[in-house]
């Protein structure tokens, strides 16, 4: 089918105001409905480590159950760290990298492989690893990035914090 042109159909954006916005296109064939929501930036300080080894999320999908249903599991946490077939992949809605005192590690089996996250590999700012539950215990802290959040080594989550 022809390329759809966003440039032609996104016309709302005087009205928006100041600050930062997350544009949803929802679109089969043919765009179906485009909304803006203000984005506010999550303050996450805990992880809760919950495995689903069958959930998928290659590609950003409106319906978002599976994932929610995930997040509602994460207990006293702020958010979750979803282990998939026994290694680490991403949170709720963010890529992750982990620290260990000299090099930014993200896993390379995420749930959805970002945007920021391809960007942070180009310029070599992470480096792509299989990583399991078990060597949480080799890094010092995370940082959670995604393409509305940038990638920030002074935001991090304490590995302790990681339940």
């Amino acid at each position: 089918s022809p390329s759809i042109q966003l440039e032609n159909q996104i016309t709302q954006l005087d009205n928006l105001g100041t600050g930062l916005f997350k544009c949803r296109v929802k679109y089969k064939r043919t765009i179906e409905q485009i909304t803006f929501e203000r984005y506010t930036l999550k303050c996450i300080n805990s992880l809760k480590l919950i495995t689903h080894d069958s959930i998928e999320y290659k590609y950003k999908w409106a319906d978002r159950s599976a994932i929610n249903k995930l997040y509602n599991a994460r207990g006293i946490c702020d958010d979750i760290l979803i282990v998939k077939n026994g290694y680490v992949t991403d949170t709720s809605y963010a890529n992750i990298a982990f620290f260990n005192g000299q090099n930014w590690f993200t896993p390379d089996k995420p749930l959805l492989a970002g945007t920021q996250r391809q960007k942070l590999l180009y310029e070599k700012k992470i480096i792509e690893v299989e990583i399991k539950p078990a060597d949480l215990g080799q890094f010092k802290k995370a940082t959670i990035f995604n393409a509305l959040m940038e990638f920030d080594p002074k935001r991090t989550i304490e590995i302790t914090a990681i339940i």
